[in-house]
């Protein structure tokens, strides 16, 4: 029978640390290939070798923007199994830990511990879902830019009919380039996991943009067994904190994991709600309960990520029921 191990990584931009166990030193590698193949000969040394045993090895490393990528790939190409933690999680851990220690040498401590308490998902990411989400992002950034410009160049148009004379603007051809990109991401975009991205555009208000978003952000839909756990890692599960006494009547989300993400399952849940489905009679349903619009959205998003975690999860296009609930 082969035992999990685990390894606790603390990564930086520049360096690493990882911690092998609980009564062993904290080491630190340059966060480089080479640095990678030191850690990799460490672990040789002190955990069983072979390629089902490497499988049984969890290195657990915080997502920190992407420098945790390069880790995560050569892990996974050598047979180990990298667990990505959201940094939120290991605070809460933090948090508990009363003693003054260095957080230099601990970090990589409460990484590892947290691994092993089933924190985290497996990094299941290819070259290809790499792309894809860089792709998603790239647009995203260039739909932010495109409005930008779109206001200043309405500010300058008024100026120039304010005073009579023509204000020099570089907005307007700036604004023809981004629009021409956006198409030309979007174009690329629709070339990955597209039996996927069909799949998802069956359900109400999901259309091409969210869809991808979906695929590109949550990667591997089989590593959320249930839709809580997809919820969870949205970030539209309910916040609970409490203070003595105190009731939040309307419970404020988490907000953890992506913000694309968030956006995108709230524009299309504005969407379904506006023409009869199973979201337009749930929303009704909560505002006819008294609940705030946005409280009443929120818990749409809510029931459609369940909605899409059915959907992907059985790989069986969108079918409206016949009783909402």
């Amino acid at each position: 029978m082969i035992v999990k191990q685990y390894i606790g990584v603390d990564m930086a931009k520049a360096t690493f640390d990882a911690c092998f166990g609980d009564s062993q030193s904290v080491k630190t590698f340059p966060n480089t290939t080479s640095g990678i193949t030191r850690l990799f000969r460490c672990i040789g040394k002190e955990q069983p070798s072979g390629e089902t045993a490497r499988s049984s090895i969890y290195i657990g490393v915080e997502s920190t923007s992407h420098y945790h990528l390069l880790l995560c790939m050569r892990a996974k190409e050598q047979g180990y199994t990298p667990v990505l933690i959201n940094p939120l999680v290991t605070n809460k851990y933090s948090q508990r830990n009363i003693r003054k220690t260095n957080t230099d040498t601990i970090d990589a401590r409460i990484i590892r511990y947290c691994a092993m308490q089933g924190e985290g998902y497996p990094f299941t990411q290819t070259a290809a879902d790499i792309t894809l989400k860089n792709l998603i992002r790239d647009r995203e950034y260039l739909a932010k830019l495109h409005w930008i410009l779109t206001m200043r160049q309405s500010s300058a148009d008024f100026k120039s009919f304010a005073i009579q004379q023509d204000i020099p603007s570089m907005s307007a051809d700036i604004l023809v380039l981004t629009k021409q990109k956006m198409k030309e991401t979007e174009r690329m975009i629709r070339q990955y996991r597209t039996e996927e991205q069909k799949l998802l555009q069956t359900i109400p208000g999901v259309g091409p943009l969210t869809a991808a978003t979906c695929i590109a952000e949550i990667g591997d839909i089989a590593k959320f067994q249930k839709p809580k756990h997809l919820i969870a890692f949205i970030g539209i599960d309910p916040k609970v904190h409490q203070s003595g006494s105190s009731i939040d009547k309307y419970r404020r989300i988490s907000k953890r994991g992506s913000t694309i993400l968030r956006t995108r399952l709230y524009n299309a849940a504005s969407v379904a709600v506006l023409r009869p489905n199973q979201f337009y009679t749930y929303f009704h349903k909560k505002k006819d309960q008294g609940k705030p619009y946005r409280v009443a959205l929120v818990a749409t998003m809510n029931k459609m990520a369940r909605v899409i975690h059915a959907v992907w999860m059985n790989n069986a296009p969108y079918q409206e029921p016949t009783t909402i609930i």
